[in-house]
């Protein structure tokens, strides 16, 4: 079950870094990779990139976007002390949620939004309006003097994309090209958490 909830703004949020990926297996590694660059001077970062490759999973596993020319969207806000990773897919009938499994269940699947659960100090999913998807999404919080000051560094040259278009309305063809980042517009007023 989630509640909504409407938290202040973190003080000072950058812009958001987002990038889109073919609804593919292999994409996960580029996904991870993404959200690594993007959060490498915070102490979070390892466990930002784990939670990343769990969503990123069930995105291309449990939605549409494991589909023939599906894609999956990773969006990261930052401000000091907190980031916010977005996972936005194609959608499907299920609701994601956490399974709380036995410690000692040997079950190959279904520890993804446990670890998720576990590891955030906020979760949740949102559903796209007009039915274009859903986003699920991890907040991670850490004492501001643990960061590093980041290097001015950009993370990649935009590719022209309209990351605020449908995923669904995204030409099929380009699923086998190597994905590229692009910058997004500002942080997102309302917040949701599990």
């Amino acid at each position: 079950m989630t509640m909504t909830e409407h938290p202040a703004e973190p003080d000072a949020p950058g812009p958001p870094a987002r990038r889109r990926f073919p609804g593919l297996a292999h994409q996960i590694k580029h996904a991870r990779r993404f959200v690594e660059r993007a959060l490498a001077h915070s102490p979070e970062a390892a466990t930002a990139t784990l939670l990343t490759s769990e969503l990123a999973t069930n995105a291309i596993t449990h939605s549409a976007s494991g589909t023939s020319g599906g894609k999956f969207e990773v969006t990261v806000r930052t401000a000091p002390g907190w980031t916010r990773v977005e996972v936005r897919d194609l959608g499907s009938p299920e609701h994601p949620q956490a399974q709380h499994r036995d410690p000692y269940d040997t079950a190959e699947h279904g520890r993804g939004l446990d670890l998720v659960d576990a590891l955030a100090a906020k979760w949740g999913t949102e559903h796209r309006s007009g039915g274009l998807g859903r986003t699920v999404w991890y907040e991670l919080v850490w004492e501001v003097a643990d960061e590093t000051a980041p290097d001015s560094e950009p993370l990649g040259e935009a590719t022209g994309e309209d990351t605020e278009a449908p995923l669904a309305e995204e030409d099929p063809g380009d699923a086998g090209e190597a994905p590229g980042p692009a910058l997004g517009a500002g942080p997102e007023a309302a917040r949701r958490t599990a």
